[in-house]
């Protein structure tokens, strides 16, 4: 009799090869296992992309949030509460630049655009506008008469003002508006003259006397919009007007849609009596709030399987491509309104 070791080595003698139909059912195995091997990274690549991608959007999300907030609330100048009582002594004191009576304005569709940036807005989108107080500010040596041109400051080191800026004296309860045509920085003199610098000063007199203590600070103006960049990209621009020099930057992309509604107090009791649009608000400084609804979309296409549906605007929209897309909607006072 064969032992087992024998008929063990006598089988594999006899083993030549495999078949036709063992090396079909071999390779079928191979397939399935490098397809099931692509679906996973596939589908891990797609999971990292959205994850990516809502990373992105959030971040777009808060920092938006904290930028137009932050904005919003510092409209106006320190410590003066009605802004009725500001003198414009500016040459254009009703233009969009130097209409610093009005510490913030709106625009839509309806009202139409500012002109220094109506062929950029996208069409539909919602335009606001800030003006407000920036830097160091100084505070008066002694008082003076409305009719002077000279005004004694607080020396610092480095100088907070310089000639040709365009700022704002108030002792909280009147404020005038004018444009430095020279300061000094070795007294701290400002004289604010006609006839010099853009847009220049109509008149040098506040008709009011200024006492010591009252301060004085830089004043400038920002305009918010929605356009589009070379490539179509959608982009929240920021136009500034700081003493007659403009510029223009982007500060964020994702931001697909801007609406926005004004809270008015329009009776003596504190508080929003209504929120309005642009087109509806009648007095500016009756404004104490600002609402505001926000698009945002991915800048990455192609992240979902089809194309989303979302609410804006009290509408139901279903997009064109297959980002992702996301509402935000706040709420924000204007502080020098409210305290």
């Amino acid at each position: 009799m064969k032992t087992l070791r024998q008929q063990a080595s006598l089988r594999l003698q006899r083993q030549g090869g495999l078949t036709l139909i063992e090396l079909m059912i071999a390779l079928l195995l191979d397939v399935m296992i490098v397809m099931g091997a692509m679906s996973v990274m596939a589908g891990n690549q797609k999971a990292f992309r959205l994850d990516e991608a809502l990373g992105n959007l959030q971040e777009t999300m808060r920092f938006s949030d904290y930028l137009i907030t932050s904005e919003v609330r510092e409209a106006g100048f320190g410590c003066l509460d009605d802004v009725s009582t500001v003198v414009n002594t500016l040459n254009s004191s009703q233009t969009l630049d130097y209409s610093f009576g009005t510490p913030l304005q709106g625009y839509d569709s309806t009202t139409g655009y500012p002109q220094a940036v109506s062929a950029d807005v996208i069409s539909g989108t919602d335009v606001f506008v800030i003006r407000s107080a920036e830097g160091t500010e100084v505070t008066l040596e002694s008082e003076m008469p409305d009719s002077s041109a000279v005004l004694k400051t607080t020396v610092l080191d480095p100088a907070p003002i310089a000639s040709d800026d365009i700022v704002l004296v108030t002792d909280c309860s009147s404020a005038a508006v004018f444009q430095v045509t020279n300061y000094t920085d070795a007294n701290g003199n400002i004289v604010h003259n006609t006839g010099n610098g853009t847009p220049g000063n109509a008149t040098k007199s506040f008709n009011h006397s200024f006492a010591a203590g009252s301060r004085v600070m830089k004043v400038h103006t920002s305009v918010y919009y929605l356009t589009e960049d070379d490539s179509g990209r959608r982009v929240l621009y920021r136009r500034t007007n700081d003493s007659g020099t403009v510029s223009t930057v982007p500060l964020l992309y994702g931001l697909e849609n801007m609406q926005i509604t004004y809270g008015v107090d329009t009776n003596t009791v504190a508080g929003v009596d209504s929120y309005l649009e642009a087109s509806a608000v009648t007095d500016w400084n009756q404004v104490s709030s600002v609402r505001f609804e926000l698009l945002y979309a991915s800048q990455e296409d192609n992240l979902l399987d089809g194309y989303p549906t979302y609410t804006f605007d009290g509408a139901e929209v279903t997009a064109d491509d297959r980002r992702l897309y996301r509402r935000m909607s706040f709420v924000t006072a204007l502080r020098n309104r409210t305290e």
